[in-house]
């Protein structure tokens, strides 16, 4: 599924889009759709969902997996204070990031046609009717401020994957959840950026499937 404001989904006029909003969308598609707990997988932003999601409805979530998760870092608080025609700049900003780590990929860094396919399905969204409006809105609410105290109370089976090549996040962010989070474990994805599940997606899935299935994370 795709976050509410975010990915595909439908920019509706009206609707703040916040973490709570997101939370909310993403507790109605669980109950309309599977209704029983399930393993939750979060990457980047979407960690600091899965984690604010697992700590509101624990009973939602049998296992957690955090993907270069947002939490300690990444998100940005100083969106609250953006004022015209900074916010206008800073929408702009996020997109020519994401334009320009294709643009990277394609020129030197990785020529592998199914990253390349990857990034581009990430791009796609950019597309979307509404795109700036919800996430000038979301950028507005200052994202995700997740306490460590508010980490620490995760106690679900975790499996955080890193990759350790991340420019995005701070150095150290894996340690810091794998030591808050009294039930995880860490794996670090070498050769990996901040997006191992594109760059690597069978040791993704591999680890995940282990994590699934076995039982030395429980």
């Amino acid at each position: 599924m795709d976050l509410l404001g975010f990915g595909f989904t439908e920019r509706v006029t009206g609707i703040p889009y916040s973490p709570a909003t997101i939370k909310n969308h993403l507790y109605s598609f669980w109950k309309t759709l599977i209704g029983k707990p399930v393993i939750l997988v979060g990457a980047s932003m979407g960690g600091a969902t899965a984690i604010d999601f697992t700590r509101t409805y624990p009973n939602c979530v049998k296992q957690l997996v955090l993907i270069n998760s947002v939490g300690y870092s990444g998100s940005f608080p100083i969106g609250q204070f953006l004022f015209p025609p900074v916010d206008h700049l800073a929408m702009e900003w996020w997109r020519f990031l994401k334009l320009q780590t294709l643009a990277n990929a394609k020129a030197e860094r990785n020529r592998d046609a199914a990253y390349l396919d990857a990034l581009l399905c990430t791009i796609l969204p950019l597309e979307m009717p509404g795109w700036y409006e919800s996430i000038l809105t979301f950028t507005k609410t200052g994202g995700y401020t997740l306490s460590e105290a508010q980490i620490a109370r995760i106690d679900k089976p975790t499996l955080i994957l890193w990759g350790e090549l991340d420019a995005f996040l701070n150095k150290g962010d894996g340690e810091r959840f794998n030591r808050a989070i009294a039930r995880s474990v860490l794996h670090k994805i070498k050769g990996c950026g901040h997006a191992p599940q594109f760059e690597q997606p069978e040791v993704i899935a591999k680890h995940i499937l282990a994590f699934a299935t076995g039982s030395e994370y429980l």
